[in-house]
Parts: C-alpha cells; sequence; structure tokens
C-alpha cells in the first residue's frame, strides 16, 4: 500500500453474494495509475447466508479485492458500518473468524498484513467498539465479565491492555461516548459503581482519571466536541440544559435552558460547522427553529425564527457540508427545500427547490469541493441520485435508472463518486460515477446475477 493514502469509507456495506471481485466496466472513465489512486474498505457477502467479509477498492474492477479470507467485520447492533480507526498506516477495526468473539483486528490492506491483536495481559478484548485515536494508541470500549471496560492498544499484544482503577471498587466502568477533547480522553462511566453516568477526563500520557461531574438523575444526548469544550444537552427534571464543560477543570457553562415539553426532543441535531455549533431547539414562543452558539452563554442564539409565532420549523437532514450549515424544510406548507447557513451571522437561503409534483423531499449525503449530493424518489418509486452546487445553484441528477441505496455511504475516491446502488438486473453492487452525474458504470459485479438483501 505504499505511496497511496487510505480513506476509510465509513457508511459504505455492500450486500452481496456469489463469486469473487469481478472485472467492472472502465467504460470512458479514464483512471489514475494503480501506484497513484487511494483506496477504501468495505464490506461484502460473497454467497447467499455467509458472512460479510472485508474488502477494498481504489473505484476500478481489478482493483477491487477481498483484504482476507476469514475476517468478519463485526458492526455490533446498531449500524453495518465496518469501523476502522488510523494509527501509524494501519487501520484498526472489530472483527472475528468463525466460531470465535469479535475482537480487535488490524490491517494495512493486505491479506497479510492483517490480524487479530491479542492481550498478553488480559482475556480478549472483545466485542471491540467506538475506537479514537490518541497519544498513539488506540482507545476502545471492549466487554467484560459483567459490563464493559476501557482499553488501549499500541498495536502490539503486550501493548494491550485493559485500563484498570477507574471505579469505585472495581467494577467495570462501562465507557460511553468517548471523544478527545484538548489532548484528554472523555467519556461517561460508572465510575461508582451505582449506575450514574460520570463525566470522566483520563491524562493518557498518566493513565490519571478525574471525575469531572455526576449525571445524578438526569438523561444526556450525543456530546459534540467545540472550541476544546464537551458540549452535551442533558434533562434535569423539568429543564432542558445545554452545557459546555472544560476539560481542564470541569467548569460548567449553561448555554441554553429551556423547559421540558412532554417527551419532545428539546435539543436535536447538533451539527458543529468550524468554531460554531449548530442546533434545533424546541420552546413554546417560537416553536422548534435553528439556533448558534460559539461555546459561550452570550454567543448562544437563536438564528431566525423561519416559521413565524410559535409554529415549528420540520427541519430534516441537518449537516455539515463546505463549511456551512444545510438542511431540508419547508416553506410553511410547501414542498421541503434544500437551505443553507453560510455564517452565524447569516439566515438561511434557499439553495434548491424540488419539481413541484413527482419528487420526494431530498435527502442529504454527503459534500465534495461545494457540492452537495442528494436522494430524491422520483414518480417511478426510482432513488434518484442528485447534486447542487451550493455557491451557484447549478443542479442536476444522474438520469440511469440505478437507485442508490440508503444508509450504505457514498464518498468522492480518485475524483470519482463510489456508491452503493441498486437495480433490477443487477440487485445492489459497487458503482462509481463522475462527479456531475452525467454517466455511473458497475465497479465490480461481486455477486454475478441479481443477489441482494442478505444483509
Amino acid at each position: 500500500m505504499a505511496g497511496k493514502a487510505v480513506i476509510v469509507l465509513w457508511g459504505m456495506l455492500l450486500a452481496a453474494c456469489g463469486g469473487g471481485g469481478g472485472s467492472g466496466g472502465e467504460g470512458g472513465m479514464a483512471p489514475p495509475p494503480p501506484e497513484q489512486r487511494d483506496v477504501v474498505f468495505f464490506s461484502a457477502h460473497e454467497a447467499g447466508g455467509e458472512p460479510a467479509r472485508l474488502w477494498r477498492t481504489d473505484g476500478t474492477g481489478p482493483g477491487t479485492v477481498r483484504v482476507h479470507d476469514s475476517l468478519m467485520p463485526d458492526f455490533g447492533t446498531t449500524t453495518l458500518i465496518a469501523k476502522t480507526t488510523l494509527l501509524a498506516d494501519r487501520h484498526y477495526l472489530a472483527g472475528a473468524q468463525a466460531g470465535q468473539r469479535a475482537g480487535l483486528w488490524v490491517t494495512d490492506g493486505s491479506a497479510q498484513g492483517t490480524s487479530a491483536i491479542h492481550s498478553a495481559l488480559y482475556a480478549g478484548p472483545y466485542d471491540v467498539r467506538d475506537m479514537v485515536e490518541l497519544d498513539a494508541r488506540i482507545f476502545f470500549s471492549a466487554a467484560a465479565d459483567q459490563g464493559r471496560d476501557l482499553w488501549a492498544s499500541d498495536g502490539t499484544p503486550e501493548g494491550t491492555a485493559r485500563i484498570d482503577g477507574l471505579t469505585a471498587s472495581g467494577c467495570p466502568v462501562n465507557p460511553q461516548a468517548l471523544r478527545v477533547v484538548a489532548g484528554y480522553l472523555m467519556f461517561f462511566g460508572d465510575v461508582d459503581c451505582n449506575g450514574t453516568q460520570t463525566l470522566v477526563r483520563l491524562d493518557t500520557t498518566r493513565n490519571d482519571a478525574t471525575a469531572l461531574w455526576a449525571l445524578s438523575g438526569s438523561s444526556r444526548g450525543e456530546p459534540v466536541v467545540l472550541r476544546g469544550l464537551w458540549v452535551v444537552s442533558v434533562r434535569e427534571g423539568s429543564s432542558h440544559r445545554l452545557l459546555a464543560i472544560d476539560p481542564v477543570d470541569g467548569a460548567r457553562t449553561l448555554l441554553l435552558e429551556l423547559p421540558a415539553l412532554g417527551d419532545l426532543a428539546i435539543f436535536e441535531y447538533l451539527t458543529r460547522v468550524g468554531d460554531h455549533l449548530y442546533f434545533v431547539a424546541t420552546e413554546t414562543t417560537h416553536g422548534r427553529e435553528l439556533w448558534v452558539t460559539d461555546g459561550t452563554f452570550a454567543g448562544t442564539r437563536m438564528v431566525e425564527n423561519k416559521t413565524p409565532g410559535p409554529g415549528s420549523t420540520q427541519f430534516q437532514s441537518v449537516r455539515a457540508a463546505a463549511g456551512k450549515l444545510v438542511y431540508v424544510a419547508p416553506v410553511l406548507s410547501s414542498a421541503h427545500r434544500i437551505w443553507a447557513v453560510d455564517s452565524p451571522q447569516a439566515v438561511a437561503r434557499e439553495v434548491y427547490q424540488p419539481p413541484a409534483t413527482g419528487f420526494s423531499s431530498p435527502a442529504l449525503h454527503f459534500d465534495h469541493e461545494g457540492v452537495l449530493y442528494f436522494f430524491m424518489v422520483a414518480e417511478d418509486m426510482v432513488r434518484r441520485l442528485c447534486r447542487v452546487d451550493l455557491e451557484q445553484g447549478a443542479h442536476g441528477c444522474l438520469q440511469q435508472r440505478l437507485s442508490p441505496a440508503l444508509g450504505f455511504g457514498m464518498l468522492a475516491l480518485n475524483d470519482e463518486l463510489l456508491f452503493i446502488g441498486y437495480t433490477n438486473e443487477l440487485g445492489q453492487e459497487l458503482w462509481r460515477s463522475d462527479t456531475l452525474l452525467g454517466t455511473a458504470e458497475i465497479i465490480s459485479d461481486i455477486c454475478p446475477g441479481r443477489c441482494n438483501g442478505h444483509l
């Protein structure tokens, strides 16, 4: 793999069966030489009823190959994504072989460079989740006898071990929401062995842990790192609070407090764009609207009251793209449109309005070089892949009768788009397109014929 950048495809899963990496159509696209092409990893079922294996592709048929004959990436219970973490040009992921518990694996993209990592000091690690890289080590959650513990690995058996001493009486700490903040590893854990989630700061250079804040009787959302702060929404009694926590001294800054409204989610779509965090908040005066914060109380405000009065704006597909916040929402009772917020000081501007009839609301997917790619379902019930330039507004859709598979990932690779597509003739397979969506072609018919649905 020397000389190539290895990109991890976080959202791609290929469901296929049958033969190995067949040749893909090269069409009119002239790919760069193999030694100059980047690669991504994905997983594929090669036969009905068999588990998925780890594969890689550079976007060409000859460059699409199985990485390992027996490694089955472990996707957990909530996602079908093969999560890998890069450290020193090697990728770490959870996986297993037949008849064995899922553990920690490492790969450099070759069969010879793919192997399991077993601790020389403890049994395991097993059922690996939530990997992050810090200080030349991988930190992750792994199964323990009665729960889950925090582990670390430098890629060697001797350097792969459980981190002990995090709890009051030796119970599993059950780490959740691992994040790197200001050079520290931070997570929620049960340090008092009573089920209460406590925010923990770990100095990984000394394995020195400090309990910063106990969420007694609280529920929380997923944290976001903003300007070296840990930002999280919590419900405490009858209030929902958005808090920014300094990892150095544990000081908590209240950014916004709103009353609970039954079981409604008060804070949603926390999305970092540069040095600001956008979120959707619901309150009685303005309804459900877009807000922004810079991590201070004074810098937290509503972006605009898009639906006047107490009415709520129906936000969908909120995400960061090209240094902007983009989302899908209607104007009052009209059709859903794509909007962009260019800066914290700006209000949203309309980027794209779908045809008046015949298309569903856009589902935003990813951006590349200032262009936003999204899906819409057309009158013929085929999911169309479309694009819009976020500055110029130029837009278009792939005209081939090819449905991109939702939830399976898409990215730009070697100046082309890579995605999972479905056709009646071929089922779900790996496809590529030029970035203007002029044409698409199959990369590799991993499953000859129409075979899909083996997820």
